[in-house]
């Protein structure tokens, strides 16, 4: 009988005692399985800046696949490159534009041509005013003549080809007529400066994409 009531309170006891650690136990394990890793996991490692710009790119260009009525393309450079950083395009334009020579060439060109023509015919008139009685009108119709073609020639050669044709017909209209003469430094400058020279943004076609509205 004393055993047995020995028994029961040193049971008891330890019950009582063990409660606290009893508790702890199923936090201290569930802490134990969070610390360690689970078999086979692991930390992925960063994305690599290469592979990130490829994905970007890739879905970019999946993106672009669901503009409906026209193909367009993005120009992306550098955010804190130029103002703004991701430019569009519609692409059959842009491959037209890259076959063609523009008006805005064409025009620069004809343009000189004419203003060259007269000062030539200003030029013979002030001659013959000159071998007769001279005009102070004829020789101010050759000057102002001269200034006119020599602002459209440094126009030209500042003008910005956009691609292979473009460059090709400036370069031979220019040698053509400056076949042995030499460039002043105005038209050098002019020149070197339209090499140099990078073509504005293309808002009208942001504009352009922008309008297309949020497609699916």
């Amino acid at each position: 009988m004393v055993a047995s009531n020995q028994i029961s309170a040193i049971t008891r006891r330890a019950i009582v005692q063990a409660l606290p650690a009893a508790a702890l136990l199923p936090l201290a394990s569930c802490s134990a399985r969070l610390a360690e890793p689970a078999i086979g996991s692991s930390i992925l490692p960063a994305e690599p800046l290469a592979g990130r710009i490829a994905r970007l790119a890739r879905e970019l260009s999946d993106a672009l696949n669901q503009v409906v009525g026209s193909k367009w393309f993005a120009t992306i450079y550098p955010s804190d490159y130029v103002e703004d950083p991701v430019r569009y395009a519609d692409l059959a334009e842009t491959l037209d534009a890259a076959k063609t020579v523009s008006m805005d060439l064409v025009h620069a060109i004809t343009s000189h041509c004419a203003a060259y023509a007269a000062v030539a015919r200003a030029a013979r008139q002030a001659a013959v005013a000159i071998g007769l009685d001279a005009d102070p009108s004829d020789c101010q119709r050759l000057e102002e003549a001269t200034q006119t073609e020599r602002d459209l020639f440094t126009a030209l050669c500042r003008y910005p080809a956009r691609n292979d044709p473009e460059r090709h017909d400036k370069a031979a209209y220019l040698l053509g007529f400056c076949k042995g003469d030499e460039l002043e430094s105005e038209h050098v400058v002019a020149m070197l400066e339209a090499m140099t020279s990078t073509l504005p943004p293309a808002r009208a076609s942001r504009q352009r994409f922008n309008d297309l509205g949020h497609q699916a």
